[in-house]
């Protein structure tokens, strides 16, 4: 991935580093729910030692989507796509703290139409909301 502009890579490379981030925030225990298009985040999250955290993730195949984002053909998802993220929205929306990239939209998105009074950035370089 290259966002140069901004600094490098926006996305998450592993689920044991976004637990990491949440530890380092002060945030030992909970419950995640993991919303991701990338199917080794995603197979890593179920194995992964989370002392403390139940990890919560919809059980659905997102190499579709990945691959879409990976080639820009975003527009071409189908509505299958479509629907699984608008339910990874709805549910990330519910959470008490959201953790997130949030220079991707679709996390900002959820901060915004939820209640979250506090949030993580996964980001690998400085954001502000």
């Amino acid at each position: 991935c290259g966002d140069a502009k901004r600094g490098g890579c926006k996305y998450v490379k592993s689920f044991a580093h976004a637990v990491t981030r949440l530890r380092e925030a002060g945030v030992t225990s909970g419950t995640i729910f993991l919303a991701t298009d990338d199917p080794s985040v995603a197979a890593e999250s179920m194995t992964a030692s989370t002392d403390g955290f139940d990890v919560l993730t919809l059980r659905e195949d997102r190499r579709a989507v990945q691959e879409s984002h990976r080639k820009s053909e975003r527009r071409r998802e189908g509505d299958e796509m479509l629907h699984l993220q608008l339910l990874d929205l709805a549910l990330l929306s519910q959470a008490d703290l959201l953790a997130g990239v949030f220079a991707s939209t679709f996390v900002k998105m959820a901060l915004q139409l939820g209640a979250a009074s506090e949030y993580v950035t996964l980001d690998t370089f400085p954001w502000c909301p």
